[in-house]
């Protein structure tokens, strides 16, 4: 599904907000960080977000060693691809340390027009905080640059699978994060964690998908714009007696004004060959922020009824208020005026 029905989440943290849900989102993971991933199929929103209603998938960094480690990786393909991975790791002082990343590009190959880049890194600091707590710190960036050579059609695929219509598409992202957790046992059978994060991120795309035919030699398109910043908190606290009880309360933060706009583009087509050849930028069709603030209290306990059957209960209430401002004269083409509105 395109729509916003599961969650993608780095260390337990959504890594975007309630209401810019991308399925491609994916390309703003550093998957060589990665030690373990884990995939929660059906409702998980009670714990993790308003967008988890049909499924979640938590990607979960990879910890300092104990004792120095490095590891250095190059992939090469007869398809132009190209990678090399990295990955460092050892003890700083109680605690320790790991950096992580790859580089990829692709050039050439058997599609034409498919030239893309990626750039990938993450920071991970673990340290000990007394005898019962530690303060773990991540640092992730993810950089991307594809060109977008768009769908294939039933005869294209027959006769010429890797001819692109497109000669000037693209999609750039640029995502950060950084949060800092702690996490400690104060009490017997008890675990309190506290996560600040903090995350920015750039989408912009001149898309393949939004190129539209308006005659023999003419086609229209647009350039898209995206920029949000978040401010965010989560605690939760879990309490288990045993193995056969436990209950977790908790609750989260979370601001991520944005920015956004689009362009309206004039497009030359080759009436011969069908593709897209040149473009000029024209008027702003849409130029707007949104503030987004979103609170939630959530709440889940599990009983272990025999070792063969557990029951889970749990609940989530959010609210959500968009800000919104148009920077343009309100119309059916530039958007609505601008207003706020709650949701819960």
């Amino acid at each position: 599904s395109y729509n916003a029905l599961y969650l993608y989440m780095e260390d337990g943290i959504p890594i975007r907000p309630a209401g810019l849900f991308n399925h491609n989102a994916l390309y703003e993971i550093n998957l060589a960080g990665t030690g373990d991933i884990e995939v929660m199929k059906g409702p998980a929103s009670a714990l993790y977000g308003s967008n988890a209603a049909g499924g979640a998938v938590n990607f979960l960094t990879r910890a300092p060693s104990a004792q120095p480690q490095a590891m250095l990786g190059v992939q090469s393909s007869d398809q132009g691809y190209r990678r090399l991975d990295f990955d460092a790791s050892g003890s700083v002082g109680e605690g320790g340390l790991r950096i992580a990343g790859y580089q990829s590009t692709r050039r050439g190959g058997w599609q034409r027009y498919n030239q893309a880049d990626k750039d990938s890194l993450s920071l991970r600091h673990d340290a000990p905080v007394g005898d019962a707590a530690l303060l773990k710190t991540i640092l992730s960036y993810n950089r991307l640059y594809t060109d977008m050579p768009g769908s294939l059609n039933e005869t294209d695929y027959q006769q010429r699978p890797g001819f692109s219509y497109q000669n000037f598409t693209w999609r750039k992202v640029e995502a950060a994060r950084l949060s800092t957790e702690l996490e400690g046992s104060w009490n017997a059978g008890g675990v309190s964690t506290i996560t600040a994060y903090a995350r920015s991120n750039t989408t912009n795309q001149l898309p393949s998908y939004l190129i539209f035919n308006t005659g023999a030699n003419s086609a229209v398109g647009r350039t898209t714009a995206q920029h949000f910043d978040s401010l965010g908190l989560d605690a939760h606290h879990k309490q288990s007696w045993g193995d056969s009880a436990s209950v977790l309360l908790g609750f989260s933060l979370d601001n991520s004004p944005m920015q956004a706009q689009e362009r309206n583009l004039a497009i030359v087509r080759d009436a011969a060959s069908g593709s897209y050849t040149s473009f000029s930028a024209g008027s702003l069709r849409r130029d707007y922020e949104v503030d987004i603030y979103n609170r939630a209290l959530y709440a889940q306990a599990d009983w272990r009824i025999t070792p063969q059957w557990k029951l889970q209960a749990g609940g989530r209430y959010d609210t959500v208020r968009y800000a919104y401002r148009n920077r343009l004269t309100p119309s059916a083409t530039t958007g609505a005026p601008s207003e706020s509105r709650s949701y819960e």
